[in-house]
C-alpha cells in the first residue's frame, strides 16, 4: 500500500527544530507538544479517489523513553542515543484509500481497492550531536495496527460524508480483508548553519529515512535551505 511521505519526511526537519530548541507548549506543560493533522481531498476538490482521508493525533514529550521502547530501539544498530535532548513520540491515526468511484457496489479491477489503516506509532528521538554550526539527531519507530474491516474506514467514512451531503460510498464489501499491520522506520537529520557576511546565516537541513512493514517499505531523502540572521 503507497502512502503520502512528504508530511512524514517535513515532519522530521520539524523534529530537529525541536531537539535543537527545545519543546514548549505552555507554562502548565512546557515539555509537551501535541498536534491533530488531517488530510482529506476535499480540499484539493479531487473528488475521493486513492488515497482520499487521513486523521492522526501526535504527543511528542521532552523525556527519556519507558523501558520496553528503550529496548526495541537498541534493534537497530544504526539507531543512537546521543547525551543531549531525549524525546518520545506517541501516534495514533487513521487513514482510508478507496477508487475513483465511490458510488459503483461492485468490485472495480485496475483501481486501487478500497482499504483502512488504523494505527498506533512509538518512537524514540535523541540529539546525537549539537554545536553552534552542526546539530544531527536520529529516529526510530515501530507501528502497529490493522489493515481491513476492523480499522472502521467504512464507518469512519460514511459519516463524514453524511454530515457534509456528500455521496455515500457504496463498495465498502469490496475492501481489504482483516490484516495486521507492522512498520520499523529510521530517520537521520542535520542542521548546519553557515555564517556569512554582516551577521547573516545560511542554513542547510538534510534527512534520510527508511521504512519497513507490510503497509510502508520505501527509503528516501530530502531537505531544505533557509537565509538566516
Amino acid at each position: 500500500m503507497s502512502g503520502t511521505r512528504m508530511i512524514r519526511h517535513s515532519g522530521y526537519l520539524l523534529l530537529l527544530a525541536l531537539l535543537s530548541l527545545g519543546v514548549h507548549a505552555d507554562e502548565n506543560s512546557p515539555d509537551t507538544f501535541v498536534s491533530l493533522q488531517y488530510e482529506n481531498d476535499l480540499f484539493a476538490r479531487s473528488g475521493d479517489r486513492y488515497y482520499t482521508s487521513g486523521l492522526q493525533l501526535t504527543m511528542l514529550k521532552q523525556e527519556e523513553p519507558p523501558k520496553w521502547l528503550a529496548k526495541v530501539s537498541d534493534w537497530p544498530p544504526f539507531y543512537q542515543q546521543g547525551n543531549g535532548q531525549n524525546l518520545v513520540q506517541y501516534t495514533v491515526g487513521q487513514k482510508m484509500y478507496t477508487p475513483v468511484d465511490i458510488e459503483a457496489t461492485e468490485l472495480q479491477v485496475g483501481d486501487r481497492p478500497y482499504a483502512g489503516y488504523l494505527y498506533f506509532g512509538a518512537s524514540v528521538m535523541s540529539q546525537i550531536s549539537h554545536g553552534e554550526h552542526f546539530d544531527q539527531g536520529n529516529q526510530f519507530e515501530i507501528t502497529l495496527g490493522v489493515v481491513g474491516p476492523s480499522a472502521l474506514a467504512e464507518q469512519a467514512q460514511t459519516f463524514v460524508h453524511e454530515i457534509i451531503d456528500s455521496p455515500i460510498p457504496n463498495g465498502w464489501d469490496n475492501q481489504l480483508s482483516n490484516e495486521p499491520a507492522l512498520g520499523l522506520s529510521y530517520s537521520r537529520f542535520w542542521r548546519l548553519i553557515q555564517p556569512m557576511l554582516h551577521g547573516l546565516e545560511f542554513g542547510v537541513n538534510p534527512q534520510i529515512s527508511a521504512a519497513l512493514g507490510n503497509v510502508y517499505t520505501y527509503g528516501a531523502g530530502g531537505g531544505d535551505v533557509s537565509p538566516g540572521s
